[in-house]
């Protein structure tokens, strides 16, 4: 099974977003796609971007594509 994150449903905080990406995500990262969830429009993941240097692209309202891009983005770290 993938980081607890992952088990705990919709209601997962920005913080332990931050704290599963912070050891996950490769250095050379330039781009992170996700929804419009809460967790990523916060400022603890705004914050959390900046320090990584890397963009945070929401995806498009109402782009089915778009969130299938996000959800095997899931996926994958999962």
């Amino acid at each position: 099974m993938g980081p607890k994150v992952f088990v705990m449903g919709a209601k997962v905080a920005a913080e332990l977003i931050v704290e599963v990406l912070r050891t996950s995500l490769p250095p050379e990262l330039h781009f992170l796609i996700s929804d419009r969830g809460t967790q990523f429009t916060a400022n603890t993941f705004r914050q959390f971007a900046l320090r990584q240097k890397f963009v945070h692209v929401s995806i498009a309202w109402h782009r089915p594509q778009s969130n299938g891009i996000a959800e095997r983005f899931v996926r994958t770290l999962k």
